[in-house]
């Protein structure tokens, strides 16, 4: 799996991260029910936290695989804060009324990646942000159909803009020797592409469909 479909799938997981110091301070304050004196700390498998009507508005338990879970309702019992941390994940997440994650942030130690989401009302990505391990930083705008429509990416090795539109693509790229280029595409096929190398010298090609130039210049 590559890292951008991880970070597309990821918002779909429904897993997600908070810290367990902030839950057991701001929940079990200033002395828990049952608790004893001189014991340090209460343990249990799950806590619920009820309003005056007795409805559920903070819930912290642990799941079967050992991962931290804590979720904030609202009054009318939807999700509205969902956290979860647990193995090389942990996530955070807001939901909006009807239990569609609308924004996700979360880091994963297997890839050593930091990420966030922004979901619409239909539940699809819209707006990804990534900090990968190598220090490469990638945001990616989606359209309605959760077609990538703009991407950027600033790191060491390479830095690019890439705009995509139908059938069309253009990518304009810098190099880390300061190489620039320039291209545009049909389909999966290069049909123009422009280069100004690292001394200035600039270069230009027209190509056909199987990728020929029928036309240069500065070489």
């Amino acid at each position: 799996m590559t890292s951008m479909q991880y970070m597309i799938g990821l918002a779909f997981t429904g897993t997600m991260a908070l810290a367990g110091a902030f839950a057991a301070v701001g929940i079990m304050q200033p002395t828990p029910v049952g608790a004893q004196e001189g014991i340090g700390a209460v343990k249990a498998t799950e806590f619920q936290l009820v309003d005056k009507n007795g409805k559920v508005r903070i819930q912290l338990d642990v799941g079967e695989s050992g991962d931290a879970r804590f979720s904030m309702l609202d009054g009318k019992g939807a999700v509205r804060l969902q956290a979860n941390s647990g193995g090389d994940q942990a996530y955070v997440s807001l939901l909006d009324g009807s239990g569609k994650i609308r924004y996700l942030v979360g880091h994963n130690l297997k890839d050593d990646m930091v990420m966030e989401t922004y979901t619409d009302a239909e539940g699809r990505n819209r707006f990804i942000s990534s900090l990968r391990k190598e220090g490469d930083a990638v945001i990616t705008f989606a359209n309605s159909e959760g077609k990538n429509v703009v991407t950027l990416m600033g790191g060491d090795e390479l830095s690019s803009l890439q705009l995509a539109g139908g059938e069309n693509l253009m990518q304009n790229s810098i190099l880390k020797d300061g190489r620039a280029f320039f291209a545009m595409q049909n389909g999966k096929t290069v049909r123009w592409r422009g280069m100004i190398a690292a001394d200035g010298t600039p270069s230009l090609d027209f190509l056909n469909a199987e990728k020929k130039a029928t036309w240069s210049a500065g070489k």
